[in-house]
């Protein structure tokens, strides 16, 4: 029985989805080393503000999400392979974090696009359209994928230019010491092994 109940729990475990864009053995979008050194230049540097519209149409400012909790903010690409990809690995952190810490999404399309995305993805958080790519920007996230984050006193304690196995386990390290509380174990599920971004953002989106 005991041998039993461990082969159950091991093959309930979720496996790499046999569409996932970097079930190879090498990203579809590498993060390369400038795009490591661009993300670790904004560490501890002020967050950039922003007003952006969610998906229901409401404005939202950087201030409110940093009020009372710490923000992790990513950011997306409609129709990239590996923002869908991604988002469920971020849902988990977000089970683990969703009373401590604020979770948002910034997608780089209209209202309408970040609803149906939100939808899509059975999002449990908020999602903001930047249909001008002001906040991709700003942050200087120049694929989708990439994510920070951003204390209280909103500085952005790290940036990430993409996701992987150790990625998720250093984020998971870091919101836990945001916190100053004891770092548990997290489970990347099935994250690529080497760090990978999205499809890229483009210069402007008039």
């Amino acid at each position: 029985m005991a041998g039993t109940g461990i082969w159950l729990l091991t093959s309930a475990s979720p496996a790499t989805p046999p569409n996932s864009p970097n079930s190879g053995t090498e990203p579809l979008h590498p993060v390369t080393k400038e795009m490591a050194k661009g993300a670790e230049v904004l560490a501890k540097k002020a967050a950039p503000d922003f007003s952006l519209t969610d998906s229901h149409g409401q404005t939202h400012k950087l201030a409110e999400f940093t009020r009372d909790k710490p923000l992790y903010l990513y950011f997306i690409l409609d129709g990239c392979p590996c923002s869908t990809d991604a988002e469920p690995l971020f849902h988990k952190l977000y089970e683990r974090y969703k009373d401590q810490i604020n979770f948002v999404g910034v997608i780089g399309s209209d209202q309408n696009t970040a609803a149906k995305w939100q939808k899509d993805h059975q999002m449990p958080y908020t999602i903001l359209a930047d249909p001008h790519l002001q906040v991709v920007h700003a942050y200087d996230a120049r694929h989708s994928v990439y994510n920070a984050l951003i204390s209280r006193d909103r500085l952005i304690d790290k940036m990430w230019p993409g996701y992987s196995h150790d990625m998720l386990i250093d984020v998971n390290s870091h919101m836990a010491a945001m916190l100053g509380v004891p770092e548990k174990p997290f489970d990347p599920l099935y994250a690529p092994l080497k760090m990978s971004s999205g499809c890229f953002f483009p210069a402007t989106n008039l």
